[in-house]
């Protein structure tokens, strides 16, 4: 019966808000729940470095530019949207500068 979440938003006597995680574990007496232990944390710290995490699995830290990894995974969406609709697909080319006799690879 206990509960657990960890994607509260709560509120400050300010008027500011952080993200908070809470554990909630029931007080039993003679098989009935009497009352319960509610344990708060605040996990902003942990909410900003997943997010962190996340942007930099899809761009480079160096020039903010989008990765390979965002490019395939926005290709697979992109797919999946045109088969659910039958809309027309993505196609996509590339070439090297400087190598012109290379014929450009279209995915």
């Amino acid at each position: 019966m206990s509960a657990r979440s960890e994607n509260e938003v709560f509120w400050r006597a300010d008027g500011t808000s952080f993200a908070a995680e809470y554990f909630s574990h029931p007080k039993i007496k003679d098989g009935k729940i009497v009352g319960a232990v509610i344990t708060f944390m605040d996990i902003s710290e942990r909410k900003q470095r997943e997010a962190e995490i996340r942007y930099l699995s899809d761009y480079d830290p160096l020039t903010g530019l989008q990765n390979r990894r965002h490019l395939i995974s926005s290709r697979r969406y992109a797919d999946k949207a045109t088969r659910s609709h039958g809309s027309a697909g993505m196609s996509l080319s590339s070439c090297c500068p400087g190598h012109p006799r290379k014929m450009p690879r279209t995915y």
